[in-house]
């Protein structure tokens, strides 16, 4: 049961990121019909109705969110755009459609050391695989076809929590957001809580983008 909603929501980041918020709705309902309780579910759910233009859903989505969790960030400010009805739209290469969820996903910087491949030759939610080493954690994409080891996490705080987190017996998945020559930006989604250091100030799905933002990468359900 767990696979499968791992699975899902991995759909429902990939969807969000490509802006294709018809495929976003249907993903994050077959997750709710799973676990109804599932609050980052509801967040991206909110989030895809928004861009739909299907305000009074989003709202609706957004108000259950309080009423668990009154000061998610997250859900009061895509509760104004709802209201508003305003589309926060998507822009910096897709940025603003991640999400990054409260506690089990963050941003994360890597430095692309591969022989000639730059960040422009990587699409946007591409899965990555992380290998977590005891110094560093590695990050792996395929390209064309080949499998390689595109560089490495440069922030060591997240570094250190990711490790935490394998010694707990978590697991992860990874996204490619954006970036620029050899610097680039990766969604980490994590099973269980380990970044609970984050509270996101930024929404949903990208720290920014997702759910409520205006700003950069966030992926955390983000506002836009």
């Amino acid at each position: 049961m767990q696979s499968d909603i791992a699975g899902l929501e991995k759909k429902a980041i990939k969807a969000a990121v490509a802006s294709d918020w018809p495929c976003a709705r249907d993903i994050n309902l077959e997750i709710l019909k799973i676990e109804p309780a599932n609050l980052t579910a509801k967040i991206r759910l909110g989030k895809a109705y928004l861009e739909l233009k299907e305000f009074a859903k989003a709202k609706k989505f957004f108000r259950e969110v309080l009423g668990l969790d009154p000061i998610n960030t997250v859900a009061l400010r895509n509760l104004e755009f709802a209201k508003e009805e305003k589309r926060v739209g998507n822009t910096q290469c897709g940025y603003k459609n991640i999400i990054k969820e409260p506690a089990t996903s963050c941003v994360a910087s890597i430095n692309i050391t591969a022989k000639g491949i730059t960040a422009s030759r990587i699409p946007s939610g591409l899965t990555l695989e992380l290998k977590i080493l005891s110094g560093s954690t590695k990050v792996f994409g395929l390209i064309k076809d080949n499998k390689i080891e595109l560089g490495a996490v440069t922030d060591d705080k997240v570094h250190k929590k990711l490790k935490a987190g394998k010694d707990q017996g978590a697991n992860f998945t990874a996204d490619f957001v954006k970036g620029a020559d050899k610097n680039a930006s990766i969604i980490i989604n994590a099973t269980m809580p380990i970044f609970d250091g984050e509270r996101q100030d930024v929404k949903p799905y990208t720290k920014r983008d997702f759910t409520d933002s205006d700003s950069e990468p966030e992926l955390v359900i983000e506002e836009n």
